[in-house]
């Protein structure tokens, strides 16, 4: 029996879907605050990332799929990014062409940058990104992984680059104001002021930006001034 693929969300729909933005968001909050939230709440993150796919999931193995990278997600969010690893590997290779295995790719980018293990980081980043993902929110990060494996490279003018287009696939105002941050301070980097103060100067002016935001954005706006040339 051939079994269904799940619809992929169209691109129209994720901009219209606040529940996806309300996840990532919840979950960068946890991932950045583990220590002060303890286990308890990371597990109610997980269990509610899991949920959510499995619901979404209309075939056996993406259900299947779902939940072994909802585990590995939780390994990954209790810091166990070895764990997190084997984990995803192990489901990309039990369900290959799911959904949840394509979104395995980014986890398993991440999990791998976390371990320090840069390069396998980027391969996953880039294996994600050819595998033309719908998920808007992952897309944005994937290059944005991408960008920072490159900055930690010191390859700062590829860097900026790849953050930029992190910036190009964010739906996310959130998405946007972190990754024109990260540009602006490669393209610094880099050498290219002109193009650092013009970013800076399209935050300062556009009234959708944060308040915070635009409080890193005039700060390192007065550090690129300062310096000669």
């Amino acid at each position: 029996i051939m079994l269904r693929a799940r619809k992929r969300i169209s691109k129209k729909e994720l901009r219209h879907d606040p529940m996806l933005e309300f996840i990532f968001k919840v979950e960068m909050f946890v991932r950045n605050r583990s220590r002060e939230l303890g286990y308890g709440a990371i597990g109610v993150v997980a269990l509610l990332i899991v949920g959510i796919m499995m619901m979404n999931s209309k075939s056996e193995a993406e259900v299947d799929a779902a939940a072994a990278v909802g585990i590995a997600q939780f390994k990954f969010m209790l810091g166990d990014f070895q764990d997190a690893i084997v984990r995803l590997e192990d489901a990309l290779r039990k369900y290959p062409g799911t959904e949840a295995a394509t979104q395995g790719l980014f986890y398993l980018g991440s999990a791998n940058y976390q371990a320090e293990n840069k390069d396998d980081a980027e391969k996953y980043f880039r294996e994600f990104l050819d595998e033309g993902s719908d998920d808007a929110l992952l897309v944005a990060s994937a290059y944005a992984g991408i960008a920072a494996v490159r900055e930690d490279n010191q390859d700062y003018t590829a860097a900026a680059e790849y953050y930029k287009k992190a910036v190009t696939n964010a739906e996310s105002q959130f998405q946007v104001e972190m990754y024109t941050i990260s540009a602006v301070r490669n393209f610094h980097k880099s050498g290219s002021k002109e193009i650092a103060l013009e970013l800076i100067a399209d935050m300062l002016d556009d009234d959708k930006v944060s308040f915070e935001a635009k409080n890193n954005a005039e700060f390192l706006k007065s550090v690129i001034s300062s310096v000669k040339g």
